[in-house]
């Protein structure tokens, strides 16, 4: 399940990383493959406060209008998207999709954090004086992210229907989207790699070949670091506060990142254990809207409401048991789990159960068992 997109690259290394590399001709790739599994996936992932998202990888809407019987990432008609704000809209998240795609397939950068979260924000005393401060109005990057200590950079996606060449003025405007912030750690600025990332989204009317992502790699203002844990914590945990707010534990996120930790009251949470791979899970049945229960979950008992969530729900997003108890240790403040949390090996093999990098889970509730509620 893979289309090809077509890729040109600017100001990076002269020599390619190995998954960018075209072997044939020793040099930079002219094309991707996208997993059409995984990029929705992710695409589900954002987009996870709307209960009417797809149920499979098929079902992303704009991913409906490819052209059939081609492997091209290419549209029909005007697709995605019919009046003006609906294209608009389609570009905009198809860009910041495929953005967090390359990023975590291609630079190898599972934890992706909003730059917003940071910016101007009094953060935990864990990540040793890290700051993300404005330089001056305007956008900022979309996001932060880290595959280790060694690996840090930023990134900024953007959508449109046409190919915006290097050398337009549009460009320049992006390029001055990472020269309004600045990254210190304790009083040195650091120095940061950043990615703009354009797609540019071929369908029928367009007359576009293929779609095609122009990315460039500048870097920020300040001194070049070769490693710096701190502020990969930070983007690590950033990415994790993400996740938690999508599961409705923002008040855990916030503690994990800000200087207000939660104190030591114990918090119960339901596990859940995968009939696939026996691992055990923090977290949530979506339930199919609009569904109403007629009935209060004590009458019953909450083992048995669970069942009936997970009958009219539309897929089971967690995270591991052992990674959750550790983030819950760090929003009390514990720096000793800060280097607990290691990238896992991701599965995106059966659309069904999609396992990623980062320990979390999005798959069918008929795959998940409902265990017992625990204490953290």
């Amino acid at each position: 399940m893979n289309r090809t997109i077509d890729i040109e690259f600017n100001k990076f290394p002269p020599t390619p990383q190995a998954n960018l590399l075209d072997k044939t001709t020793n040099n930079y790739a002219k094309s991707l493959d996208i997993n059409l599994l995984k990029l929705t996936a992710l695409y589900k992932i954002e987009e996870f406060d709307d209960f009417s998202m797809p149920t499979c990888c098929t079902e992303y809407p704009a991913l409906k209008y490819l052209l059939p019987s081609t492997d091209l990432f290419k549209f029909q008609i005007g697709h995605p998207g019919k009046g003006k704000d609906s294209r608009k809209e389609n570009s905009r998240v198809l860009g910041q999709t495929l953005c967090r795609y390359f990023n975590s397939e291609y630079l190898d950068a599972p934890y992706m954090a909003n730059i917003s979260d940071f910016i101007g924000r009094k953060l935990g005393n864990e990540f040793n004086n890290v700051r993300i401060e404005r330089k001056s109005s305007g956008d900022t990057p979309d996001f932060i992210a880290a595959s280790n200590s060694k690996s840090i950079f930023l990134s900024e996606a953007k959508g449109r229907r046409r190919i915006v060449p290097f050398t337009d003025n549009d460009f320049d405007k992006w390029r001055e989207q990472f020269d309004r912030i600045s990254i210190f750690s304790s009083t040195t600025e650091q120095s940061l790699k950043g990615y703009i990332f354009e797609v540019a989204i071929a369908n029928e009317n367009n007359k576009l070949s293929n779609s095609k992502i122009l990315v460039e790699d500048p870097y920020t203002s300040g001194e070049r670091f070769e490693s710096n844990e701190d502020l990969f914590n930070l983007t690590k945990f950033g990415h994790y506060k993400r996740v938690l707010q999508k599961m409705g534990l923002q008040f855990i996120g916030d503690a994990i990142i800000y200087t207000e930790k939660l104190n030591e009251s114990k918090y119960s949470f339901p596990t859940f254990t995968s009939k696939k791979s026996n691992k055990e899970y923090v977290g949530i049945f979506t339930p199919n809207f609009p569904f109403m229960f007629d009935f209060p979950f004590w009458e019953f008992g909450i083992r048995e409401y669970n069942q009936v969530i997970k009958r009219h729900s539309q897929h089971f997003f967690g995270i591991e048991k052992t990674i959750f108890k550790n983030l819950i240790s760090i929003a009390r403040g514990d720096k000793e789990y800060l280097n607990s949390i290691e990238k896992r090996k991701g599965d995106f093999l059966n659309e069904s159960h999609i396992e990623f990098e980062d320990g979390t889970l999005l798959c069918n509730p008929y795959l998940i068992s409902i265990e017992k509620f625990e204490q953290f």
